[in-house]
């Protein structure tokens, strides 16, 4: 008698946790697409940020070799997309809302950015009010500091940068 009333508790259970499951998965969304350039070609590695504006829930992906990305499980409601990627203007898109078990595809389209957004991306870089001597002083003495710091079989390279 006791292993039977273990058995049927054993397998209620399960059967609950396997309902409460799926139910969760009824009760989210998912959000695919896909990231490519002005020209159509694909960015891997570009940040697609989903924030649901209701919560503050914020959930992240990147994405693959073919610019693709997908991101699950999201609680239903309103969220804000954002697609980034170093040396391209962010894509938003607002008032994307999910509903339960929808898979809405967003594909987003980044342009590149301006010339001085791009420069101020890349720490290091020279300012444009460095004068031309300036900017030829520093270049030959990065030069100088990276070739010394190559192998000793560098080091005629080396000495003839610094000359």
């Amino acid at each position: 008698m006791m292993r039977l009333v273990r058995d049927c508790s054993v397998f209620t259970l399960i059967f609950l946790l396997g309902i409460a499951a799926a139910w969760a998965q009824l009760a989210t969304a998912q959000l695919n697409g896909r990231v490519t350039d002005s020209s159509g070609a694909v960015l891997p590695g570009a940040t697609v940020t989903m924030t649901q504006t209701a919560t503050g829930l914020v959930r992240d992906a990147v994405t693959d070799g073919t610019g693709s990305y997908l991101i699950s499980n999201l609680p239903t409601g309103p969220y804000r997309l954002e697609v980034s990627l170093q040396g391209f203007r962010s894509y938003v898109q607002t008032g994307l809302v999910l509903q339960v078990g929808a898979t809405p595809t967003v594909n987003a389209v980044l342009s590149l950015g301006s010339i001085e957004r791009a420069k101020s991306m890349y720490p290091g870089t020279m300012s444009r009010r460095r004068s031309k001597r300036g900017a030829r002083a520093n270049t030959r003495s990065k030069a100088v500091a990276i070739a010394s710091s190559l192998p000793a079989f560098c080091s005629a390279t080396a000495s003839s940068i610094s000359a």
